[in-house]
């Protein structure tokens, strides 16, 4: 692939940089007058620099034919935007109708002559008005007569002298002539054309005079127009052309668009609408004026071939650039890429002071200028290469944009000001691309008319690419580039595929400066926060306790463990475990700073990974910055900012929420369970916990509970093998329950239960087994209270229950059993009160009764007691029966005069659903 500059050479004065902005813009009336730009002047050269477009060819077809008498289009409106071409053709229109027989080798026209079927074009007389620049309260002298009005000018540029004396009274009175005059006027000329420009301009200024203008009065001047379509029309070789502006801005206001309605009234009944030339066309109506004409077609498709190739090979591109039209584009567009034609037509042509064609030359003239001197040897000028940071180009640049964009420009997209551009491209694997570079001036192109017009449309990623890659470039890096941009520039914008520039900071960026300032311990607070948050609840754990000293871990043997979270300061890493280890260690030993920890069993520790705590801090502060600057919108302490800002701060803030606490669980998944064997140091069992789907207690709890470091249901087996290792041996035949579980609580190499209903229950099913032998207490050499092989139900860990082994049971049971005997009735408890006497029952004669219903209140203090007393003092009796149909029931009745709360609820009903119960509750109605 060659240069483009080697290929496409751009015109003399683009090159030598000798053009004027004006150069782009026709002045009509200087043209007509023998001044102007050579190329505007002399018609070859006119012809030369101008594409015959669809639409001016058609134009120009009606022209000649209309003049040759072949009939055609009388009146045509020219309405089209700001700097669309109205002026251009009109002066095309001027040259052909003056050139006579010599236009014919015009470029271009034969094509045109040919085409309406005319020969020959005759010489035609042509009148110029422009509405602009002639003013209604000023005359104009033409060898000695003073012409006043609108059909004054007219009348002497098409007849001279003579049909001016036709409506001379009519001048000087500013009274409409009549469509009889203006006819005569034009049978007697010939072939003619008139040509009126910016004609809204003209009745504008004669509403807004304060005077009677000295060109006649509004109502004369619209009679004067209607009459003139009518003359027009009624003349076979004369034609009217008149232009108007299309945009409100440039009617000038309310009069400008009281005016225009009533031209429109009058010229669209006999008015051929002319429309522009496509976008397609427009393209090549700048190539032609910037660039001489390219001889090395090989050259060119050469390069489109090699776009076309990178294009189709790559999934990141859109669509539209894979499709065959675009390689037609491509070549056609050439050297400047039709991205950049795009983003010029399509984006900045929205700006109201952009004019379309003239806008895209004035811009362009500037940039392949720059380029040329600063020997650009890219293969096509595109959006990644504009020289923003050379003064002119920025300028004309914030010339179509409201607000401070220079500063955005000088300080962010290009230029030696660009500090954080230039140290991106520093960087090994964006400098060979000058990625950083290429991608913000892509971005701003794609995105500044958008925020200056006060809504953000950013750029999408896919377009980016089209406007800075080459062939043989490396996609990869404008892909990882964009990332930089965000995280270095103040006023770049990123939003999923989405990228722009704008004139406010960028919320991100602030907030990244105030991330700077908090510090680690206020991160550490929000840490905290996120983990206390996150607790949950589980039956298996007592507290979970995070980042809180020793003496306030309470030291006890309740149901449950205690989970110490310890803080990352003593991080957990496979290389360096002691660190976390020997702060849990303490927690194990230690209460206070001198107080020894009595129940060491009871407490598991969380710690962090120390190889994700960085990133955790990180994104706790964060989330303090975005959360400080919500706070600051939601106080109006931040009154400067859009619609868009104040929502990515809500929505930046939330993220950071979500991303912080998966950080935070991510990070905390170390559980260290304490364990020691014999006399050996405390050593940790090491467990890794996934908290995506539970809190923190409840996959504490599961992971505990699975690999048996918290035992819920602990087997009477094992019980009675755990007894007979550490206590019923050597002789001793009984132990105390108590200290049984407060062993457990106390010693780490002991069983870790999960509370001390966890061991009763293990000795109820231990002592109907016959494993074991029970005893609430024991008076001098008698166990009171015992039990052996049989249904205990309740048993009791306390300071007088005792656990007997096997043997001593046994023999105990037979040496103190008798007919009556059951199990031993507990001592009778005090009940909630006092029962009043009544009369004692009369005797009754034995088997009088066949049946017995008994109902009684059970204490909500004193539950277990009571149900125990119930069933060893009543229910036994009938069922060491066979033949006595039992049936035990438990009514349960609970109010409240507020809900019960959600916890409670859910409490109740999934365990009464475990235990079988028929019970339900009921819903009051909410008045």
């Amino acid at each position: 692939m060659k240069p483009w500059r080697e290929v496409a050479v751009p015109q003399r004065d683009v090159m030598q940089g000798t053009f004027t902005q004006s150069s782009f813009a026709v002045n009509l009336p200087e043209v007509v007058k023998g001044g102007g730009a050579e190329e505007y002047r002399d018609a070859k050269k006119f012809f030369q620099c101008t594409y015959m477009t669809d639409s001016l060819s058609k134009l120009l077809g009606m022209v000649v034919s209309r003049l040759a008498g072949r009939g055609s289009e009388s009146v045509v409106n020219l309405q089209t935007n700001f700097g669309g071409g109205k002026t251009h053709t009109l002066l095309a229109v001027w040259h052909l109708a003056r050139g006579g027989a010599a236009a014919k080798d015009y470029e271009g026209v034969a094509r045109v002559m040919s085409a309406a079927g005319v020969a020959e074009i005759p010489n035609a007389k042509v009148a110029v008005v422009d509405g602009m620049g002639e003013g209604v309260n000023q005359t104009c002298m033409e060898d000695g007569v003073e012409l006043r009005t609108l059909w004054g000018r007219i009348a002497w540029q098409i007849g001279g002298i003579e049909a001016y004396r036709t409506i001379e009274p009519s001048d000087k009175a500013g009274t409409a002539p009549g469509a009889e005059a203006m006819t005569e006027i034009f049978r007697k000329a010939g072939p003619c054309v008139i040509l009126l420009d910016e004609l809204v301009s003209w009745y504008r200024n004669i509403l807004d005079a304060k005077e009677a203008p000295v060109a006649g009065g509004y109502a004369n001047n619209i009679s004067f127009l209607q009459q003139l379509t009518e003359s027009v029309e009624r003349s076979p070789n004369a034609m009217l052309l008149v232009s108007m502006p299309l945009s409100r801005r440039e009617l000038g206001g309310s009069s400008g668009e009281a005016a225009e309605a009533d031209i429109k009234k009058i010229v669209t009944r006999k008015t051929f609408v002319w429309q522009s030339g496509t976008q397609e066309e427009g393209y090549e109506i700048v190539k032609r004026r910037l660039f001489a004409p390219i001889a090395n077609v090989g050259a060119v498709r050469e390069t489109v071939a090699a776009y076309v190739a990178m294009y189709r090979a790559g999934d990141d591109f859109p669509q539209d650039v894979k499709d065959a039209d675009y390689e037609a584009r491509l070549e056609k567009c050439y050297p400047i890429h039709p991205e950049l034609f795009d983003r010029l037509y399509n984006d900045w042509s929205t700006l109201e002071s952009f004019q379309r064609t003239r806008g895209v030359l004035q811009f362009m003239a500037i940039v392949i200028r720059e380029l040329y001197k600063n020997d650009n040897h890219d293969p096509m000028i595109m959006p990644g290469a504009l020289p923003f940071a050379a003064k002119e180009v920025a300028d004309r640049a914030v010339h179509y944009l409201n607000g401070p964009w220079d500063v955005v420009i000088s300080g962010e997209v290009d230029g030696e000001n660009a500090r954080a551009i230039i140290e991106i491209d520093t960087d090994p694997r964006f400098a060979p691309a000058n990625a950083a570079h290429k991608a913000a001036r892509a971005i701003f192109l794609g995105s500044a008319p958008a925020s200056a017009g006060g809504h953000v449309k950013g750029l999408e990623n896919e377009r980016m690419y089209v406007g800075v890659a080459t062939p043989g470039c490396e996609l990869a890096v404008f892909k990882d580039v964009v990332g930089r941009l965000e995280n270095n520039l103040q006023y770049f914008f990123a939003e999923g595929t989405r990228n722009w520039y704008d004139t406010h900071p960028n919320l991100r960026r602030e907030a990244e400066n105030i991330k700077a300032h908090v510090p680690d311990a206020e991160a550490l607070t929000m840490v905290k926060k996120q983990l206390d948050d996150y607790k949950g609840a589980a039956s298996g754990i007592a507290g979970c306790h995070v980042f809180v000293d020793r003496e306030n871990v309470p030291d006890e043997n309740a149901k449950g463990v205690r989970i110490v979270v310890l803080p990352p300061s003593v991080a957990w890493t496979e290389t360096a475990r002691h660190h976390a280890e020997d702060a849990a260690r303490g927690y194990v030993m230690w209460k206070g700073e001198n107080a020894r920890r009595l129940f060491a069993n009871r407490l598991v520790f969380l710690a962090p990974d120390m190889s994700l705590c960085g990133q955790m801090l990180d994104m706790a502060k964060t989330m303090i910055a975005w959360n400080k600057i919500v706070e600051e919108i939601r106080h109006g302490q931040r009154e400067n900012l859009d619609g868009y800002q104040r929502a990515q701060a809500e929505s930046k803030s939330a993220a950071a929420k979500i991303s912080l606490k998966k950080s935070v669980l991510g990070c905390f998944r170390h559980l260290l369970v304490p364990i020691q064997t014999g006399n050996a140091d405390i050593g940790f069992e090491h467990e890794t916990v996934d908290f995506e789907r539970e809190k923190i207690t409840e996959a504490v709890e599961k992971k505990l509970d699975g690999t048996e470091a918290l035992i819920m249901r602990w087997g009477s087996a094992l019980l009675k093998r755990h007894l007979e290792r550490w206590y019923l041996k050597d002789g001793v035949v009984e132990v105390s329950a108590k200290r049984v579980w407060e062993d457990m609580a106390k010693l780490l190499y002991m069983p870790r239960l999960l509370g001390r209903e966890t061991l009763e229950k293990s000795i109820s099913e231990g002592v109907e087994g016959g494993l074991f032998g029970y005893a609430q207490d024991k008076d001098g050499g008698k166990y009171v209270q015992f039990a052996f092989r049989q249904p205990l139900f309740m048993a009791y860990v306390n300071d007088t229950s005792l656990l007997i082994e096997a043997g001593a049971a046994e023999a105990f049971k037979r040496e103190n059993s008798s007919p009556s005997s059951g199990p031993g009735p507990l001592p009778p408890a005090p009940g909630p009160g006092p029962i009043p006497p009544g009369p004692a029952p009369a005797p009754s004669p034995s088997g009088q009764y066949r049946g017995f219903y008994g109902t009684a209140r059970i204490d909500q203090v004193r539950g277990l007691n009571n149900l125990q007393e119930i069933w060893n003092e009543i229910v036994v009796h009938f069922a060491a029966d066979p033949s006595v149909d039992l049936n035990v029931k438990l009514d349960i009745t609970a109010s409240r005069s507020e809900p019960f709360p959600p916890n409670v609820v859910r409490a109740v009903k999934e365990n009464a659903a475990q235990l079988g119960m028929d019970a339900a509750f009921e819903e009051s109605r909410i008045d």
